[in-house]
């Protein structure tokens, strides 16, 4: 192999393997389709100038088209392509979707990553973002983002948090090829000027073909700073520890929603330290995919409310400061603003939507996750009436035996929050969520904390306190 085609090809292979990660069809496999008017080239690898070039785009439109298209099971279709075997082509009486993603690269160095308000330095002296997001990056439910694992999830800001020191994981194929030349013996002879020279020749030429991954050094080091063991060392593998969040507006969290000029509600884009995002914390969106946890958590859940900061991150960062999780840390958010008890009843809609979430959160990895508590807010709207309030403790002991018994969970925990707010009845309802006497059923008291300009919600300093909270109820009550 020659010096000039040693510098591209691992690039291709990188690429290859890339398109292989994301079951498309690449040209190491099958022989190439080229677009346009070119012939296939044959299924010999040839390294040839023009060949690299045709690798290059046919691999980036690989990656593109699977993306777009979602389906994994087919091989991409190219216009203008020839057709290959079995190669499926679209009939003209298929009916195409009327709208398609359209996708930006957002590709250069630090100011498109993005470092605004990341010039503060933390009491450790280590760079941070202030966590301030402007109401023009705030998060849409239709703007998403490819995350480093090449998942499609919710754009929230920063953008690139993932991409900063991410280290993609080679594998590729490499064909080693070993010469050992000559070895020369020159042994003592007692005849002065007469010495023997013997020579041993031999060489060995073969080709080994291997797997290798590759992880740079600072990275390494990284994980094992994390886990406290060197990187060759093999780690107990750790279950994913999952945390239920459902009730109602308090839950999904308003804290930060403010009017605009237009006077229509919307959240000021504050992230408090205390709920900021960590590579650890995970959420379980509204189409029952993982994704990196943000607030705000309940956007897709809640949506037709504007939703703020709430109770869960904040919670979520006091367990990962105490050490109490070894892993991932996931929060399935169901909370609907608004609702009243009648509406989480076994066979409503609310009640459905959040015991199947909490089966689908379990579903992926059976046997390394587990749901560990239900964290429950709810009861303003059981305020406005003496019916509902009289009500509330039988219908709250009721839902709590049905999750149980759906969940198949009999000692799930429960912790519950007494309300801070609420019309006539509230004191009734506050007495009844106090007066629960189940096992492993606890009441946090939310009465004090302050509230917003409508004297309903809990303002963002609030909503951090009452997470910290949950998490003192949690590490008291439930941790071992």
């Amino acid at each position: 192999m020659s010096k000039g085609r040693n510098k591209r090809w691992p690039l291709i292979f990188f690429i290859d393997r890339l398109c292989c990660s994301a079951s498309i069809t690449t040209p190491l496999q099958q022989s190439l389709r080229i677009t346009g008017h070119g012939a296939a080239p044959p299924p010999t690898y040839r390294r040839t100038k023009r060949t690299r070039k045709q690798i290059n785009i046919y691999c980036v439109l690989c990656v593109i088209i699977r993306i777009q298209h979602q389906t994994p099971s087919e091989t991409p279709i190219f216009v203008g392509s020839r057709s290959h075997g079995n190669q499926h082509t679209p009939k003209p009486t298929e009916q195409t979707p009327k709208t398609k993603r359209q996708i930006f690269i957002l590709s250069g160095q630090s100011n498109m990553a993005g470092h605004g308000g990341g010039g503060i330095r933390d009491a450790n002296n280590r760079k941070r973002w202030d966590g301030v997001v402007p109401p023009e990056s705030r998060p849409d439910p239709s703007i998403l983002r490819l995350s480093a694992t090449l998942q499609w999830e919710l754009a929230n800001e920063p953008l690139h948090v993932d991409r900063q020191i991410i280290c993609v994981i080679i594998q590729c194929e490499i064909l080693l090829s070993l010469r050992l030349g000559f070895m020369r013996h020159f042994p003592k002879s007692n005849n002065s000027g007469s010495g023997r020279e013997t020579k041993s020749e031999f060489s060995l030429d073969s080709k080994i073909s291997i797997r290798y991954q590759v992880k740079p050094p600072f990275l390494l080091e990284a994980e094992a700073m994390e886990t406290n063991t060197l990187p060759n060392q093999q780690t107990p593998k750790t279950k994913r520890q999952i945390f239920i969040l459902s009730g109602q507006s308090n839950m999904a969290g308003r804290g930060g929603v403010i009017r605009d000029a237009n006077n229509r509600k919307r959240w000021d884009g504050v992230v408090p330290p205390e709920s900021r995002s960590d590579p650890s914390i995970l959420r379980l969106s509204a189409t029952l995919q993982w994704e990196p946890a943000n607030e705000p958590l309940h956007v897709d859940i809640d949506s037709r409310k504007a939703c703020g900061v709430g109770p869960g991150m904040v919670f979520a960062n006091a367990l990962l400061r105490r050490r109490v999780v070894v892993g991932e840390l996931g929060l399935v958010p169901c909370a609907v603003g608004g609702t009243a008890m009648k509406e989480w009843a076994r066979g409503e809609e609310l009640y459905e939507n959040m015991v199947k979430r909490a089966k689908e959160s379990v579903k992926e990895r059976e046997n390394s996750s587990e749901i560990k508590a239900v964290l429950w807010f709810q009861g303003e709207s059981d305020a406005i009436n003496e019916e509902d309030a009289a009500a509330y403790k039988v219908n709250m002991e009721t839902l709590i035996h049905n999750v149980r018994q759906d969940l198949n969970l009999p000692s799930l925990p429960i912790i519950q929050v007494a309300l801070a707010s609420g019309s006539d009845y509230i004191e009734k309802v506050r007495e009844a969520q106090k007066a629960i006497d189940l096992p492993n059923v606890i009441c946090v008291d939310a009465k004090g904390l302050q509230l917003m300009e409508d004297n309903l919600h809990l303002t963002t300093e609030s909503q951090i306190q009452l997470g910290h909270k949950l998490a003192e109820a949690y590490l008291t009550h439930f941790h071992a």
